[in-house]
């Protein structure tokens, strides 16, 4: 079998990429930048909206697409542009935010490369399991209940 050279690695973030603080090692960003260097396209993935990644996308000067918004949206970096965006119909959102209203439940959802979560900003995210993300949400998502209501 011919051995033969990868173009793009996408590389999924929290939980592989980052560590448990949500940083990444000066190790890994020298890799990036080494594959890079050699003429690879890198991408990171994730479930994470554009404005959830300002810190990330500053350190990560050597990835070319952000595929985000859990696969909704492929970003490029280079032109600052969205490259492929898949959006909810209105309708659906409507259901959704209703539905979303009768349930003991945290909804975060994207519009406009902005996250905005239903939940009040310093209350306990523990019981849902996701404390650990809350720098993440502090960072860029807007705390808007009455969008919800």
């Amino acid at each position: 079998m011919q051995k033969q050279n990868y173009v793009l690695a996408a590389l999924d973030m929290d939980g592989t990429l980052l560590n448990t603080d949500h940083v990444t090692t000066a190790y890994t960003r020298d890799v990036l930048a080494r594959a890079a260097e050699a003429g690879r396209i890198t991408a990171l993935a994730t479930g994470r909206c554009l404005s959830e990644l300002g810190y990330h996308l500053r350190t990560f000067s050597a990835v070319r697409y952000v595929i985000n918004e859990n696969g909704a949206c492929v970003y490029d970096m280079h032109t600052r542009q969205c490259v492929s965006r898949v959006s909810i119909a209105d309708a659906d959102i409507e259901f959704i935010i209703d539905l979303c209203g009768k349930y003991d439940m945290i909804c975060q959802f994207f519009m406009n490369d902005q996250a905005y979560m239903r939940w009040p900003e310093h209350e306990d995210l523990t019981p849902y399991h996701i404390e650990n993300f809350r720098p993440v949400f502090n960072a860029g998502s807007l705390y808007e209940m009455e969008m919800f209501e």
